[in-house]
């Protein structure tokens, strides 16, 4: 099974745009979903998610 290393670049944007948005306040609106501590977790864990997946994608 051949792999679209494009479109796991793309899944892996949308995870990070994901995280962004859910963290940005929309002044007047709605604060931000999750605070900084949260953010910076979960930017850990994609960035660890990043590492096993390519590794194991590639291999």
């Amino acid at each position: 099974m051949l792999l679209d290393l494009r479109k796991l670049e793309e899944l892996e944007q949308w995870r990070q745009d994901l995280l962004e948005q859910i963290r940005s306040e929309v002044p007047g609106i709605c604060p931000g979903v999750i605070d900084e501590g949260v953010y910076q977790s979960l930017k850990i864990y994609l960035s660890f998610h990043h590492v096993v997946c390519n590794n194991y994608t590639t291999a």
